[in-house]
């Protein structure tokens, strides 16, 4: 889960713990920064019509 969803509502978050996410699980769990409208944006110019 990325931005407001993984970054900011642990409540979504505790309702995973099922998937084995829990903090005392030997599953790994990473959290990961992301700036998705930058992301986007490269894909844009790069797949974009040349110009």
């Amino acid at each position: 889960m990325t931005a407001g969803t993984g970054e900011h509502q642990p409540e979504v978050r505790d309702r995973l713990r099922w998937t084995g996410a829990a903090p005392d699980s030997p599953v790994a769990v990473l959290v990961i920064p992301t700036d998705e409208e930058q992301v986007v944006a490269n894909e844009a110019f790069r797949t974009g019509p040349e110009r």
